[in-house]
């Protein structure tokens, strides 16, 4: 599933490199979505179990991130606000997740998923706030080397082996 990943985010990425045209930006959302579907499968596939009041508890500093990311950049969205809100909702699941992981293995594995999701998800904010609110040249220098540094995380947790289990 990480390979499915990684294709996906090489997509993601090369249709982003023409960012002026909105439809190849809506396509690399796309891409980025199914990719963050892959991560949520991996991470799934870990956890021994899910509780609704679990995911409900651990989604709450996502949530408010979330929300607050759609106050300062909900006048610029447009056509595109639906589709921000569901790759946000996605993106929150997937940080949510990944923080039930670790709270139920507390594992180098697992805080590597975790910092990696993190990282990645402060990425996607700084793309936000920069494609959407206020660009600057340093967002794309950060947006990158978040980008990288949550990728990197997430293969180190990936590759970590059995007696790290997450």
């Amino acid at each position: 599933w990480y390979v499915y990943t990684i294709i996906a985010c090489f997509l993601a990425d090369s249709l982003s490199l023409f960012e002026d045209n909105e439809i190849l930006f809506v396509a690399s959302l796309t891409a980025y979505f199914i990719a963050h579907l892959f991560l949520i499968k991996i991470i799934l596939r870990r956890l021994f179990k899910i509780e609704t009041k679990r995911i409900l508890s651990n989604v709450i500093p996502f949530a408010v991130l979330l929300a607050f990311l759609f106050i300062v950049i909900k006048d610029n969205l447009s056509y595109l606000l639906v589709p921000a809100i569901l790759y946000g909702i996605l993106l929150s699941f997937f940080g949510t997740l990944a923080l039930i992981g670790h709270d139920e293995r507390r594992s180098k594995k697992s805080e590597n998923m975790l910092a990696g999701a993190m990282v990645y998800i402060i990425s996607d904010i700084l793309l936000g706030v920069d494609k959407f609110y206020y660009n600057a040249a340093i967002f794309d220098i950060l947006i990158v080397l978040t980008y990288l540094i949550g990728m990197y995380l997430i293969f180190r947790s990936m590759i970590l082996r059995k007696k790290y289990m997450y």
